[in-house]
């Protein structure tokens, strides 16, 4: 008696698909978003992993990180920065990108507030840049990934 073998496998290893828009995930699992995106070809913006604490830092931090048009001098109006960040991003030739802020709950202790304003202004650039509406048809997804330990959920 013939002995039939099986016609396909299992894979146990998650799948991750970069989506648009903004996730919360544990800090050991950013390499895992980063190396999809590289394996994507995707380009990847990395904000840094110490320093981002308050709102002036974090508005550094972008500038020194992210495609910003038209450039901005201060930390004086989320808009603004909204206004920059969209401007920028939507200047890249690429159609897909990658924001990684690791280690982002850092920003709380000084004020949760400001740190609440800085995703829901990451989280609405990457929103209105994949509506193809906004987008004039050629939307761009902005995948932002923000690491955070448990403990802050």
């Amino acid at each position: 008696m013939a002995t039939l073998e099986p016609q396909h496998s299992f894979r146990f290893a998650r799948e991750m698909k970069l989506q648009p828009g903004l996730i919360t995930v544990r800090q050991a699992d950013l390499a895992s978003y980063v190396q999809k995106a590289q394996e994507e070809r995707v380009p990847v913006y990395m904000l840094p992993r110490t320093g981002i604490v308050d709102r002036a830092s974090f508005f550094d931090a972008l500038r020194a990180t992210l495609p910003l048009d038209p450039p901005i001098q201060s930390a004086r109006s989320w808009d603004a920065l909204s206004d920059s960040l969209w401007g920028g991003l939507d200047a890249l030739d690429a159609d897909h990108v990658l924001i990684v802020w690791p280690n982002a709950a850092a920003m709380i202790p000084a004020s949760r507030m400001e740190y609440d304003q800085a995703l829901t202004v990451l989280a609405d650039v990457a929103t209105m840049l994949a509506d193809p509406k906004v987008m004039k048809g050629k939307p761009k997804q902005v995948s932002i990934i923000v690491g955070e330990d448990a403990a802050t959920d």
